[in-house]
């Protein structure tokens, strides 16, 4: 520390790392008039600041008896000063000034950005928030240094020593390892840099250029929402830059989470049709914010007025088709619902209910379908059809599970057909023997049965 042989330090203030900020008095811009500088040391003894110190305060006459208090990133400095009042006026006695001092740099004031806030960006699917920071102190009339802003997020994994092995890997095996003072406002794509945690190190982000607001905003997004099994926290920093690459000041980092917002739309058009003992389901999807659906979620029960409970769940499919089977004999109710990956679950399709096996009524429809034959068959079965109007007919078959395994479709013209059916998986190969569920669908109805394969 420099000053004259009478040069003592006046407080000690502990950093919270291990280290401290010393303050003392210093007469080396005058022999007779006290100043205040400062220094902070680490906990091996060297020295962090400027090698001369920090200059906490130099004016007229005295500037003595300071304490300090370290809180977060920076360090309050108070004192007595014995400044005249005016610059003609007589001293004033003694009055009590303070000032702070950056804890990183031992810069005056708050040269570092403030995080305020990281929060989930609303009405979307996840994967983004919103991060809103405070200017530098630097960043305003009439000083101007800020040139312009780095958003960094943390990414968890494997510390500074891992990193500079080269044991990368993964999606981070094309990102530079770099510094502060490489980020300039132009800088686009990859880059990570050391933190002050082992446990993790910071990823760019993105840059936005300084405009001397009163406030900074950036939508963000985030490696992964939060969920009930992990709430996917993850944590931000926004360092301010200046024209000199290696003048440059970090806030304090936040954490925060992005959310799935978006439910996927009830699916439509449910339909239950019974089958021996089996009810057979279809529907059609919502096509509204499923992009991320994981499932349908299926719910069953004896008495109508059904709501997606866990009392009454009964399976998942992820076709919009599924075989309920060896159901009960009674009358059953049915609704469906979409459920995304992250745990979104929409709202209920319609009601379908069948009846007992005895009790099913006639379906008046302008159609009819006849009964596959042969039945048990080999290589294909042949249904008559009966069209009263012209349209497009879709043949599907279905497995025990409700997976569709082939598919075909025509356009018919009115009057009777026979419709043949050769099941094939899409490269061509027959289906394996088993118990399927044929579903033809016409322009005004759909009929399903139950058909055999033998190999």
């Amino acid at each position: 520390m420099h000053g004259s042989s009478g040069t003592v330090p006046t407080e000690i203030a502990p950093d919270g790392n291990g280290g401290a900020v010393v303050v003392w008095e210093d007469t080396r811009s005058s022999a007779t008039e006290l100043d205040l500088y400062a220094q902070r040391i680490d906990s091996s003894g060297r020295t962090l600041w400027t090698d001369e110190g920090a200059l906490v305060v130099s004016e007229i006459d005295d500037q003595k008896s300071a304490v300090a208090m370290v809180d977060g990133s920076g360090v309050l400095v108070a004192w007595v000063d014995d400044r005249p009042i005016g610059l003609d006026g007589p001293p004033s006695g003694s009055d009590v000034y303070a000032q702070r001092l950056d804890l990183e740099n031992g810069e005056w004031g708050h040269p570092e950005p403030v995080l305020a806030s990281v929060s989930d960006n609303p009405a979307d699917q996840g994967g983004f928030v919103v991060v809103n920071w405070l200017p530098s102190g630097r960043d305003a009339r009439p000083d101007r240094e800020v040139s312009h802003y780095s958003v960094w997020r943390a990414r968890d994994g494997l510390g500074r020593d891992g990193f500079a092995r080269g044991a990368l890997g993964g999606d981070t095996k094309d990102t530079s390892w770099v510094g502060l003072e490489s980020i300039d406002p132009g800088f686009a794509g990859s880059a990570l840099r050391p933190s002050a945690a082992e446990d993790y190190y910071w990823e760019f982000v993105g840059t936005q250029d300084a405009r001397y607001a009163t406030g900074y905003s950036m939508l963000v997004a985030t490696r992964q929402d939060s969920v009930s099994v992990d709430t996917g926290v993850t944590r931000f920093q926004v360092v301010a830059h200046t024209a000199d690459a290696f003048t440059f000041w970090e806030s304090e980092s936040m954490e925060g989470y992005s959310v799935d917002n978006l439910a996927p739309g009830a699916p439509l058009t449910l339909f239950a049709q019974r089958v021996d003992s089996d009810i057979v389901l279809s529907w059609s999807p919502s096509g509204e914010d499923e992009p991320d659906l994981r499932e349908y979620l299926i719910y069953r029960s004896d008495t109508p007025g059904l709501d997606p409970e866990s009392a009454f769940y009964l399976a998942g499919s992820v076709d919009s088709v599924f075989v309920d089977t060896g159901a009960p004999a009674g009358d059953l109710y049915y609704i469906v619902t979409g459920i995304d990956v992250h745990e979104n679950e929409g709202a209920p399709s319609n009601e379908a209910s069948v009846s007992g096996p005895s009790g099913l009524p006639p379906v008046d429809v302008p159609i009819r379908v006849g009964t596959a034959y042969p039945n048990p068959f080999s290589g294909s079965t042949t249904v008559s059809l009966r069209l009263a109007e012209a349209g497009r007919v879709t043949v599907e078959l279905l497995d025990v599970h409700g997976r569709r395994v082939h598919a075909e479709e025509a356009w018919f013209a009115p009057g009777e057909h026979d419709l043949v059916v050769t099941p094939r998986r899409e490269s061509g190969v027959p289906l394996a023997g088993g118990v399927y569920f044929l579903r033809i669908q016409t322009p005004t109805g759909t009929h399903t049965q139950k058909v055999a394969i033998y190999r």
